[in-house]
């Protein structure tokens, strides 16, 4: 795996938070030489699934905290990490997992969705240790 040159934290605690995540893309991206181009995808990428996060990822008596992690590596791989201890909900899979599913829930379509699977060279989930993860990266910025 490629050196790690440059990394971001954000933590989101309400969906009021989610304009920060557009303001640290922006200075990481200006501090790192990342395309606009990448730097917009990334937005409508992020701003989507967090959202569907907060609705689907978190009862109502729960603490929202969600961590994002932008990282970049050298020869230009970029990766986003997001993770929370929310639910068990798949983004990718458009679905409450676990007690939480019930037979008849309609799929969740959701841009955001869609916009990782086109924009991204890889988007992953899974569950560990009462954390849900979100792995997304490309291989050249």
């Amino acid at each position: 795996m490629p050196n790690l040159t440059a990394e971001k934290h954000l933590i989101v605690g309400h969906v009021d938070h989610l304009p920060s995540v557009g303001l640290l893309e922006e200075s990481f991206a200006a501090e790192h030489g990342i395309p606009s181009v990448l730097v917009h995808q990334v937005r409508l990428i992020l701003v989507e699934l967090l959202q569907n996060m907060l609705e689907h990822g978190f009862d109502a008596d729960m603490t929202i905290k969600i961590n994002i992690r932008l990282k970049l590596y050298e020869h230009g791989r970029f990766s986003i990490k997001i993770s929370h201890r929310g639910l068990a909900f798949n983004p990718f899979e458009c679905h409450r997992l676990g007690p939480e599913r019930f037979e008849n829930d309609q799929p969740i379509n959701t841009l955001g969705l869609h916009l990782a699977r086109k924009y991204m060279d890889q988007c992953t989930y899974w569950r560990a240790l009462d954390h849900n993860i979100v792995f997304m990266s490309k291989e050249r910025v």
